[in-house]
């Protein structure tokens, strides 16, 4: 399991940059990828071949099973802790993405 700091991948929007990426992470084989619900990256990585890509609200045990290695982007992780302690339910996502909307100027 490994994370990416910052939010230098999660602004990625070409398939070409995020599989470059995920190859200096020395990625190979089937691997699974957890980013923010919102993150421009996450239609680059469903382009990959071999990559599932997946909110921190729909991480289950059957991807992490079938998966080589496991990429969380540090803020996915931190969305991850809070709905797997229970201290966020799923519909409070959209509400949580909304706020940091906001909070970055966009709207």
């Amino acid at each position: 399991v490994q994370m990416l700091k910052g939010d230098a991948f999660e602004n990625v929007t070409k398939t070409k940059d995020a599989y470059h990426a995920l190859l200096q992470r020395q990625s190979e084989g089937k691997g699974l990828v957890i980013v923010q619900r919102e993150a421009p990256v996450l239609r680059a990585l469903r382009n990959i071949a071999g990559i599932t890509v997946l909110s921190p609200d729909r991480l289950n045990v059957v991807d992490l099973v079938n998966s080589n290695f496991v990429i969380f982007t540090e803020k996915a992780l931190e969305e991850a802790k809070l709905h797997l302690s229970g201290a966020i339910e799923e519909d409070d996502f959209a509400v949580l993405a909304d706020e940091k909307a906001v909070e970055g100027g966009e709207q």
